[in-house]
């Protein structure tokens, strides 16, 4: 086993000071399962890591990455044998543990998920946390449609932020599971690639912030659903444009933590807001959700949203992402030189 490893590290002063460099073992927590990292893809949560961002990143010198792909290295429990192809994915991975950012990963056993027949190493990757969120969000609107006596087949769900990682993921997602799918964006040059992974319409988030200015409580009904990674007036505007009984799943605040409503969403349309923490859910669950993702919800168009990045391409990545530059998912490929 090799001495070192390549890495990302940030020491939390910004991103001019994060720097690609040869690590140490010693760097990694002595945990059970150590991994030969493959592929880790580049989520919002591990940009705002890099940066240095205290709600996310407690201690520095990190490792970034909350997403992680490849082969066990060693396991001291003999829970997963050498060589096996396998995934981590949320818990505190990249957050305070040294993250996917890196060759090598060292992890709890319980943290660890084996790769489910019917997906690679670079497709686990491409799906990651964005993958697991956005099937959470449709596992979640679907209870709450068979709740109120609904059969979710052919539904009208819109997707907010919708060129972004959970996003992109979500309209594919929907699409293969049998959604009629509208796109919300505000970047209009990607209207032609949106409909390349799965969207059947595309609308301009200005359209949709009308709606927000209104002062009526409630506007004509457009959508049997949302997920909402966006939060903020595109969450205040979504609520008054549901049709009764649809079930809005939140899963983003990259517009905002605070939104305004009144009561009417809820009491006149039966609407519900179902939040989607996919970090910490229960182990069981996740391994079912991947296994969702790996057969019949597999979305048709994951090469169409990956963007594959070697390490010294991933701190302009992570500008991009900052920036509000980004589309679909950055792939760190840590094989590549």
């Amino acid at each position: 086993m090799k001495s070192t490893f390549r890495a990302l590290i940030s020491d939390g002063k910004g991103l001019d000071s994060i720097k690609i460099k040869k690590v140490e073992t010693s760097f990694l927590p002595e945990n059970e399962v150590t991994i030969q990292v493959h592929f880790s893809a580049l989520n919002y949560k591990d940009a705002l890591s890099a940066k240095g961002h205290p709600g996310i990143t407690r201690n520095y010198p990190h490792i970034p990455g909350i997403d992680a792909a490849g082969i066990v290295l060693e396991d001291k429990t003999g829970t997963f044998e050498m060589g096996e192809k396998v995934l981590v994915t949320g818990y505190d991975l990249g957050m305070n543990t040294a993250g996917g950012f890196s060759e090598r990963i060292s992890v709890s056993s319980e943290w660890v998920h084996r790769i489910p027949f019917g997906l690679s190493i670079e497709e686990s990757m491409i799906l990651g946390t964005a993958g697991i969120t956005a099937a959470l969000a449709l596992e979640k609107m679907e209870a709450l449609m068979r709740l109120n006596s609904q059969n979710p087949a052919g539904k009208h769900i819109l997707i907010t932020g919708a060129s972004g990682g959970v996003g992109s993921i979500s309209i594919s997602l929907l699409k293969k599971a049998g959604y009629s799918v509208t796109a919300l964006s505000g970047k209009t040059e990607l209207t032609n690639w949106l409909k390349s992974i799965g969207a059947d319409e595309v609308i301009n988030r200005n359209e949709l912030l009308e709606a927000a200015h209104s002062q009526k409580p409630l506007l004509p009904s457009r959508f049997d659903g949302c997920i909402d990674t966006v939060g903020g007036e595109i969450l205040e505007s979504v609520l008054k444009l549901l049709h009764k009984e649809a079930p809005i799943a939140v899963c983003g605040n990259a517009g905002g933590v605070n939104f305004s409503t009144s009561v009417f969403p809820f009491i006149l349309r039966g609407n519900s807001i179902v939040g989607v923490d996919s970090a910490h859910i229960d182990k069981v669950w996740r391994e079912r959700l991947w296994q969702k993702l790996s057969a019949e919800w597999k979305p048709d168009s994951l090469s169409e949203i990956k963007r594959v990045v070697t390490f010294q391409e991933l701190p302009n990545a992570i500008r991009l992402i900052l920036d509000g530059d980004s589309y679909g998912r950055f792939l760190l490929n840590c094989k590549l030189k």
